[in-house]
C-alpha cells in the first residue's frame, strides 16, 4: 500500500522501482546460498539472530534513506537478512523437533506467512487511516524483527555437532548433491507458482472480469485465508496416515488442476488453490529432512536458495508476458512452473532409485 508513496517521495521511475524488488530478491538468494558454507559450523540460533538483525537494519535504514542509491543499498541488507532467516528458521525447526512433531511444526511455521499476508494489509490500512507516511510505516515494521531479535536472545539454541561439517565434506557424494538439486527444483518451481498467484491474482481478476479493486482484493484475501486454514490444519493434525511424499504429490496435482481451471474457466479456482497449496511447503521441509537425514540443513539451504533465485526472473517475466500478449499468458507462467514441480515430484522415486544404486547414504521415502 505504501509503495506508490515511496516511489513518489524518492522520485523513482518504473525501472528503478522494479529494482527495489529485484535487488531484495537477488540478495535473499545470495544470503540463503551463503549459508551452505557455515550452516554446520554454528548454532542455528545465531544464524537466525544475524538474519533478524539484518532485517531490522535494512527496513529501518530504508525509512531514513533519501536517495535511490541508499534504497538499493539498504534493500540489499534487507534481502541478505531475508535469505538467512528463510534458511535458519527451517534449520531451527528441523534440528529442534522430533520426527513425529517436525511436520506439524513446519506447517505451523508456514502458517505464519499466510497470517502475516492477511495481517499486513490490515495494519497498513490502520496506518493510512491515521495519516502515517511510508517512512513511519517502515519504522513500525522494523519493530517486529527487533522484538524477535531480543526474544531470541533468551531462547536456548541447538548446539551443532562439531563433527558434522567434516562428515559432510568427506561423505557427501555427487549423487547426493544431484538429488539435493533435484528436490530444490521441486520446491523452487512450486514457489514460483505460489508467488504468481499471490502477487498477480488481483490484477488478473481486474483485467479478466473488469471488476473493482476492492472486489479483486476479495479473491486474494480468500486465497490467503484458505492458505492459512490449510496450514493450521496440518499444524494441529499429524495426518500420519500419509507420507510426506504422498501429501506433496496430491497437493501439487490438485493445485495444478485448480490453476488450469482458474485460467480457463473461473478465476475463483485460483483463489481455491490456497487450500490445496497450503500443506506443500511445510511438508516439503519435513520431506527433505526424511530424505537427507543428517544433511537436511544443506538440503533446506539449496531448496530455499533455488526458490530465491527463480523468484528474481519470475517477477520480470510475468510482466513481460502480460505486456507482450495478455494477462492469461503471464499467469500461465505459474501454471507451467506448477506442472514442472508436479512432474518432478511424481518422478522422484525413479530418480532416487537411480541414485541409490550408487549411494547407500540416502534413505528411501
Amino acid at each position: 500500500p505504501f509503495f506508490f508513496d515511496l516511489t513518489e517521495d524518492l522520485h523513482l521511475n518504473d525501472s528503478q522501482a522494479s529494482l527495489y524488488f529485484a535487488i531484495t530478491s537477488f540478495f535473499a538468494f545470495v544470503g540463503s546460498q551463503s549459508v551452505e558454507r557455515f550452516v554446520d559450523r554454528i548454532a542455528p540460533k545465531w544464524g537466525l539472530l544475524a538474519g533478524v538483525g539484518l532485517l531490522f537494519s535494512g527496513v529501518f535504514l530504508n525509512s531514513r534513506t533519501t536517495s535511490f542509491s541508499g534504497l538499493m543499498t539498504f534493500s540489499a541488507v534487507h534481502g541478505l537478512g531475508m535469505g538467512l532467516v528463510m534458511v535458519f528458521q527451517h534449520v531451527c525447526v528441523q534440528e529442534g523437533s522430533t520426527e513425529l512433531s517436525r511436520r506439524r511444526l513446519m506447517s505451523g511455521l508456514h502458517s505464519m506467512y499466510a497470517f502475516s499476508s492477511l495481517l499486513g494489509p490490515l495494519l497498513a490500512g490502520v496506518l493510512i487511516s491515521q495519516n502515517k507516511d511510508w517512512r513511519q510505516a517502515y519504522v513500525y515494521a522494523s519493530l517486529f524483527p527487533l522484538l524477535v531479535f531480543f526474544l531470541q536472545l533468551w531462547m536456548k539454541g541447538v548446539v551443532p555437532d562439531q563433527t558434522s561439517h567434516q562428515k559432510r565434506l568427506t561423505s557427501e557424494s555427487s549423487q547426493k548433491f544431484l538429488l539435493m538439486l533435484y528436490t530444490s527444483c521441486i520446491v523452487g518451481f512450486y514457489g514460483v507458482s505460489e508467488l504468481t498467484i499471490s502477487t498477480r491474482l488481483p490484477l488478473f481478476i481486474r483485467r479478466v472480469q473488469e471488476v473493482s479493486g476492492q472486489q479483486a482484493a476479495w479473491y486474494l484475501s480468500l486465497f490467503f485465508t484458505l492458505l492459512l486454514v490449510g496450514r493450521l490444519t496440518f499444524t494441529f493434525f499429524a495426518f500420519r496416515r500419509w507420507t510426506s511424499a504422498e501429501i506433496m504429490k496430491w497437493s501439487l496435482s490438485l493445485s495444478l488442476v485448480f490453476n488450469i481451471l482458474g485460467l480457463l474457466h473461473n478465476p475463483l479456482w485460483l483463489a481455491i488453490c490456497g487450500l490445496t497449496m497450503a500443506p506443500f511447503f511445510g511438508v516439503a521441509m519435513d520431506f527433505l529432512a526424511e530424505v537427507f537425514v543428517d544433511k537436511a540443513a544443506s538440503a533446506i539451504t539449496y531448496a530455499v536458495s533455488t526458490m530465491s533465485l527463480l523468484v528474481v526472473p519470475c517477477h520480470y517475466l510475468i510482466g513481460v508476458l502480460a505486456e507482450m500478449y495478455n494477462m492469461h499468458v503471464g499467469m500461465s507462467l505459474g501454471a507451467c512452473s506448477l506442472f514442472l514441480s508436479t512432474l518432478l515430484m511424481w518422478c522422484f522415486p525413479v530418480v532416487q532409485k537411480l541414485l541409490l544404486n550408487k549411494s547407500d547414504i540416502i534413505r528411501g521415502v
